[in-house]
C-alpha cells in the first residue's frame, strides 16, 4: 500500500501536497503563503510518526485506502476518524506545539508529560490512546521529523520533495 507524497515549494511562497495512491489516483491540497510553512512541517511530522510507528489507519494510510482531503473534515463523509488516526493527530499536534514552544525558548516535554497531554486530549472526545510512547521512541520520532525538516529546507522554490509512505 505505498503512497507517494510530493511536497512542492512554489516560487510564490505557496506550497502543495500531492498524494498518489498505489492505483495511480491522487488527492492534493495547496497551501497558501501564510500557512505553507506550517503545513509542510505538519505533513512531514505526520509522515515521521505514521511511518515509524507503522500506522495504517491514520492520515496517510486512510488516503492510500481512498480517502480525500475533504474526508477529514465536517461533514465527515466517511464517518468518524478511527482511533489510530485521532491518536496520530494528537501526537502530531503536540509535536507541532512543542516545536513552537522550542522556537519561543521553551523546552521539550518529557515522555511522561507528552503521554499525559496526548491521553488528556483524547479523553476530551471519550477516546483512549491505542498505545503509549516511551522516551526512546519519542526521541526517535523527533529525530526523524527533524531530518525530514532538513530535507525540506534544502528544497529550492519550484522543486519538490518526494517520499514514499509504506508502513
Amino acid at each position: 500500500m505505498p503512497l507517494t507524497l510530493r511536497l512542492t515549494r512554489r516560487p510564490d511562497g505557496q506550497g502543495s501536497l500531492v498524494l498518489i495512491r498505489p492505483d495511480g489516483s491522487r488527492t492534493w491540497q495547496r497551501q497558501k503563503e501564510r500557512h505553507a510553512a506550517f503545513f509542510a512541517q505538519h505533513d512531514l511530522t505526520h509522515f515521521a510518526v505514521e511511518s515509524m510507528l507503522g500506522l495504517r489507519q491514520a492520515f496517510y494510510g486512510l488516503v492510500a485506502d481512498g480517502w480525500d482531503f475533504a474526508d477529514f473534515a465536517q461533514p465527515w463523509p466517511r464517518g468518524p476518524l478511527p482511533d489510530e488516526a485521532l491518536w496520530a493527530e494528537s501526537v502530531v499536534g503536540l509535536l507541532d506545539v512543542e516545536r513552537a514552544t522550542l522556537a519561543a525558548g521553551g523546552e521539550l516535554l518529557s515522555a511522561g508529560e507528552f503521554e499525559t497531554h496526548v491521553r488528556n486530549k483524547l479523553a476530551e472526545g471519550g477516546r483512549r490512546p491505542p498505545r503509549s510512547l516511551d522516551a526512546v521512541t519519542l526521541m526517535a520520532l523527533r529525530a526523524r521529523r527533524d531530518a525530514l525538516f532538513a530535507e525540506w529546507a534544502a528544497v529550492q522554490p519550484g522543486e519538490q520533495l518526494e517520499l514514499v509512505f509504506a508502513p
